[in-house]
């Protein structure tokens, strides 16, 4: 987005004449002079390119008079992007433009006309790419914005800085709504947006007869669809639905509550028999391996047995005292017994059989209760499913269905409320359409203002003239009603002369320029003031001259950033430049002698 426009330099030329130039700065401009050293030619040569006009009479206009031999003036602007060069010859109706910023037509421009023309190239250079209109009346009636509509943002002149009435508008009524519509697209970046029937009255008439025909259709079917609703809701069986259907709900919620408790008992019990079985199933488990356990107690007591049987039988045989080969005497070897260990071992396996036995009982009685516990469990869960699927399960069928039903009455009594609705909205659609098209829509700028504009300006305005020492200061009020600041709850033509009023629209222009620095979409970027001391000779209250010349030049000074100033000024009206910083400030000075400094701006005027 464009910072603004910016003066670089002005020139005047001719044939025969040395070519006069100012070079100017970004920030605050002062040129300062007596009178009639070309102070107003350099604010008239910036008009001229611009095609604003200074006078009203419509005689032929050039910022010089003819005898002087200056025919042509050229003022350099530049921007962010680069630099656009005006140039226009005494009488001509174009100008010519020398440019190297994108989108800017180099050649000569016509300075009116539907091609591209002066208006559309100045409103480039701030950014605006396109043609726009803004309502110039109350009744939407439109004008192009032009750069020449907002000119109270960036031009104050000699004639109007001393005026009582509100110094950004224009002086002519007729063009006060114009102005506020342009300046509210600066601001906004938006075009007013034009009621449809204001900007076609046939199209818009055409379209609300054919949108109140279409919904009297509409009328006439939905007029059907609730006469058959009605007739249906009339034949149900069904009254006081409300009351009968809260307590369906609530018996629903009851049986639901059944049901799942029901549920979850049957869980319970299939759990425990679930429990049970596997101890059941463990304790076969544990029967077989006494079983198993048994067998090899009796295996190993036919195996001792076995031992002693055979020793006894062995001990029965007599025993040999020769040897029948060589019948030499045998010695007696006296044997180990085997006989009190199997016993002793066979004891022991008896008891453990014993004890074996009883376990295995006592296991198989705890399995008998355990199938005993699970066959009532059984009987306890088919019981609970028999309820559940018996009883439960169908009465919350049925009493869902009966729900079903509601639902379905409710629902068509819901339609014929929409139905009645929509009818009712479509009837005052109706009426409204004809209301609106007897009724003429105005349009009002100070209606489309941001919420804190007047705020903003007052508070500018306030701060403008405290840093300026304007003396006795309570309130600053912008009163949008007005566009005039009020101070002290006094309105600015009730207690002030010439000179503090042409002081005071500085003021006022100044919060507008801080204002499209800080908030704007489009920004000016440069202002020209003309003789903003005009007729401020003499003080009034705690307000001094001097101190309100020193303290707006000051504050100028220090605001630089908010834009380009042109400030033009008779140098006695003049506080003294060594006040100031002249480093910060770009001071041309005409002495209007030819023996000191520069005379004025026409190098070539006879002195």
């Amino acid at each position: 987005m464009f910072n603004g426009l910016f003066v670089k330099s002005i020139t005047a030329s001719g044939p025969n004449v040395e070519t006069s130039t100012v070079l100017l700065k970004k920030g605050l401009n002062i040129i300062s002079g007596p009178s009639n050293t070309g102070k107003t030619g350099i604010v008239r040569c910036i008009l001229y390119v611009l095609n604003k006009h200074w006078k009203n009479d419509g005689e032929k206009y050039f910022p010089f008079a003819e005898t002087y031999g200056y025919k042509e003036v050229s003022v350099e602007f530049v921007n962010d992007d680069g630099y656009a060069l005006f140039t226009r010859d005494i009488d001509d109706k174009k100008v010519n433009i020398k440019s190297n910023i994108p989108g800017i037509k180099n050649g000569l421009v016509s300075i009116g006309g539907k091609k591209e023309n002066l208006n559309d190239t100045i409103l480039k250079l701030i950014g605006i790419s396109e043609r726009h209109q803004v309502p110039k009346n109350a009744k939407y009636a439109t004008q192009s914005l032009t750069w020449n509509g907002v000119s109270s943002l960036w031009y104050l002149d000699e004639e109007s800085i001393t005026q009582s009435n509100p110094i950004m508008l224009p002086g002519q009524v007729i063009q006060k709504t114009a102005f506020l519509s342009s300046l509210l697209f600066m601001i906004t970046g938006k075009e007013i947006d034009i009621p449809e029937g204001v900007k076609d009255p046939k199209i818009s008439k055409a379209k609300n007869d054919a949108v109140k025909s279409q919904l009297k259709v509409q009328l006439q079917e939905i007029g059907e669809k609730t006469k058959e609703l009605s007739e249906t809701l009339i034949a149900s069986p069904i009254n006081n639905i409300e009351d009968k259907f809260n307590n369906l709900l609530e018996e629903i919620n009851g049986v639901e509550k059944a049901v799942s408790n029901q549920i979850s008992e049957i869980k319970e019990v299939q759990s425990n028999i679930i429990e049970i079985n596997q101890k059941v199933i463990d304790a076969t488990v544990y029967i077989s391996r006494y079983d198993d356990l048994k067998t090899q107690y009796i295996a190993d007591i036919k195996r001792l047995s076995f031992i002693v049987d055979g020793e006894k039988a062995v001990n029965s045989i007599p025993e040999n005292k020769e040897c029948p080969f060589c019948h030499h005497e045998i010695t007696s070897i006296e044997g180990h017994s085997h006989i009190d260990a199997a016993n002793a071992e066979l004891g022991r396996i008896l008891e453990q059989l014993d004890g074996l036995k009883k376990s295995t009982d006592n296991v198989t009685n705890k399995r008998k209760r355990l199938l005993r516990q699970l066959e009532h469990l059984k009987e306890k869960r088919d019981s609970l499913n028999d309820v559940l699927k018996q009883e439960l399960k169908p009465k919350l069928e049925n009493l869902t269905n009966l729900k079903k039903d509601y639902q379905e009455y409710i629902s068509l009594k819901s339609q014929l409320d929409v139905y009645r609705q929509m009818s009712s909205d479509w009837t005052n659609r109706i009426i409204e359409i004809e209301k609106a098209s007897k009724k003429v829509q105005q349009y009002h700028p100070k209606e489309h203002f941001p919420d804190n504009f007047a705020n903003d300006i007052s508070s500018y305005a306030q701060d403008i003239l405290t840093r300026c020492n304007y003396g006795n200061l309570n309130s600053v009020i912008f009163n949008l009603d007005t566009f005039e600041i009020e101070i002290n709850g006094n309105e600015k033509s009730e207690v002030n002369g010439k000179g503090y009023r042409s002081f005071l629209n500085t003021v006022v222009n100044l919060s507008f320029r801080r204002y499209m620095a800080l908030k704007s979409v489009y920004k000016t970027g440069t202002v020209i003031i003309d003789t903003p001391f005009l007729g401020l000779d003499q003080g009034e209250e705690n307000n001094t001259p001097d101190g309100l010349k020193n303290g707006l030049i000051q504050y100028l000074n220090n605001s630089q950033n908010e834009g380009q100033v042109i400030l033009i000024e008779n140098s006695d009206a003049m506080p003294s430049i060594d006040n100031f910083k002249q480093d910060d400030i770009n001071f041309i000075k005409f002495t209007k002698n030819k023996n000191k400094g520069r005379y004025g701006f026409l190098l070539n005027v006879p002195k």
